[in-house]
């Protein structure tokens, strides 16, 4: 069943998953991102950058939520800080045979952690005593299936450690 979309923010997307975005973020943050629309990026400040980022968010989201149910997320351990208390973790799904990286959570959700190098590029997770893989991977499913249908499931998506 195909849901008419609606065009609000400067988002087209179908009225359940701007209700979505309108539980989960301001007003002001989604009347920013229809505002930097009329905007050269020449012109950005950070406050701009940030909104960017947080509108670049909700269009992998919605790419994510296209994927299918049980699409199987890997996971590479990148990083292990000195304490052992936080690791820098990438996340990957396969498309058409080639691997995707998940750039997800600049903006909402996770702490991305970009370096110039790829050996500690990832989502930087603090803790220890459980599966921080699963747990990056647990809480994106929790994210995009309520986004996608309304409902939470944190096992929309299979983890798997390469």
């Amino acid at each position: 069943m195909s849901q008419t979309q609606t065009k609000k923010y400067g988002l087209v997307l179908p009225e359940s998953k701007i209700k979505f975005l309108e539980s989960y973020l301001t007003k002001k943050e989604l009347e920013k991102i229809e505002a930097i629309k009329s905007k050269s990026v020449n012109d950005f400040n950070d406050n701009d950058w940030k909104t960017w980022r947080l509108k670049q968010d909700i269009e992998e989201l919605e790419e994510l939520s296209q994927l299918p149910k049980e699409t199987r997320v890997y996971t590479i351990l990148r990083h292990v800080s000195s304490s052992g208390m936080s690791r820098i973790i990438d996340m990957f799904y396969i498309k058409n045979g080639s691997p995707v990286r998940i750039h997800f959570g600049t903006g909402m959700v996770f702490t991305k952690r970009e370096n110039k190098s790829d050996d500690k590029a990832g989502f930087k997770v603090s803790g220890c005593g459980m599966d921080m893989g699963f747990h990056l991977v647990n809480s994106l499913s929790y994210l995009v299936s309520k986004y996608q249908t309304g409902e939470s499931d944190e096992y929309y998506f299979k983890q798997e450690w390469i």
